[in-house]
């Protein structure tokens, strides 16, 4: 592999794993909508691989993984007019190539992605270096995100609920809602 790139080229990274995916809604994490998807992998000469390849791999001690964060900008600038225009989405298809919906896409998911790169150079800002675009994924092993609610099942005294068990919070004797008055904005707590 050459140290350089100097054409535009699909790049195809087969077997990964796939970690924390926004691939359905672009997301802004800094100040800009995009799409993301971390790739990861336990093999050392595989990273190796992937820096052969301009990406930019980082390292979690505690799990072993090595680790790529990718995305695909929402918008872009058009390089006739200059004005702002939309982006296709990433690409999400199954084994057999067809769409599916990646809302429910997990940690730990297995896959291939297609990512597009090509060199850059901004004169005024005297930067050069290689941009890696997400363009595609496909998903050959679909775990399906179950998301966390941050409890664990614990005791409990009072009514009970729909599913026999015991329920009722602290403080309310009515079997009556409570309503919750929401504070005005700008309003000092009472």
């Amino acid at each position: 592999m050459s140290n350089t790139l100097t054409e535009p080229r699909q790049y195809r990274i087969n077997n990964v794993e796939l970690n924390w995916p926004k691939l359905v809604k672009p997301v802004n994490p800094f100040g800009e909508l995009q799409w993301e998807l971390q790739i990861a992998t336990l093999d050392k000469a595989v990273a190796k691989e992937w820096t052969d390849n301009f990406l930019n791999v980082k390292h979690d001690e505690e799990s072993g993984k090595y680790f790529v964060n990718l995305k695909r900008k929402a918008t872009y600038k058009a390089k006739d007019s200059g004005t702002l225009e939309n982006n296709t989405p990433v690409k999400v298809v199954d084994h057999n190539v067809n769409l599916i919906d990646a809302t429910r896409l997990g940690n730990g998911s297995k896959g291939n992605v297609l990512l597009w790169q090509r060199p850059y150079e901004n004169k005024a800002a005297k930067r050069k270096g290689i941009s890696t675009i997400l363009t595609g994924v496909q998903v050959t092993k679909f775990v399906v995100y179950e998301g966390a609610i941050g409890f664990e099942p614990v005791e409990s005294e009072g009514t009970v609920t729909a599913q026999g068990e015991d329920f009722a919070p602290t403080g309310v004797e009515s079997d009556e809602p409570v309503k919750v008055e929401k504070k005005k904005k700008g309003s000092a707590p009472k």
